[in-house]
Order: C-alpha cells, then structure tokens, then sequence
C-alpha cells in the first residue's frame, strides 16, 4: 500500500478496530462523530461499517436540518427588518404629506 491512505470509520470507539489497524502504514481509524471534511477527504479510501453509515446518514441529516433553520431565521429577520424599514419610510411620506 506504497503511498495509499486508507480511512477505516465506525459509528463509535472500537477499541479492537483501533488495535488492529494502528501498525497498518497508512490507515487511520476514526469514529464518525470525530470525521470532518479533511478527514474525508485527505484518504485515498473510506471504508466504513453499515452502523457507521448509518450514523454519517443522521448526522448530515441534522446538520442539514439545523442549517435550514439557521437560514430560515436569517431571512426571516431581514424580511421583518425590510418590512418595518418600508412602514417607517411609509408613514414619514404620510407625516410630510400632512404638514
């Protein structure tokens, strides 16, 4: 496995995972809830347990989730910002309309 990097993933600490690959040039054993973006991307391969998968699926899944609500509150702000700025510019109009 001359200059290969292989990333061995579990959906949690497995000890005899670890033991087992830590003198294998290369590999590096990580659970999910420890991956990030250059974890995942820096290997030349992932290999990775059904229930690791299966955990990878919900986190994203979450984050995804969080990040949608994240955004909707966002956008929700300025829209109530624009709305309150537009009624304030409304009633100056009206304010100069009568004096």
């Amino acid at each position: 496995m001359a200059g290969k990097t292989v990333l061995i993933s579990s959906d949690a600490h497995d000890g005899n995972l670890w033991k087992s690959a830590r003198n294998i040039q290369g590999v590096t054993v990580s659970p999910v809830a420890e991956l990030n973006a250059l974890s995942i991307l820096q290997p030349r391969a992932i290999v990775m347990t059904t229930a690791a998968i299966d955990a990878f699926r919900e986190e994203t899944k979450r984050l995804r989730e969080t990040s949608r609500t994240r955004s909707a509150r966002k956008q929700g702000g300025r829209k109530s910002a624009k709305a309150s700025a537009r009624s304030r510019t409304a009633s100056q109009g009206q304010q100069e309309g009568e004096a």
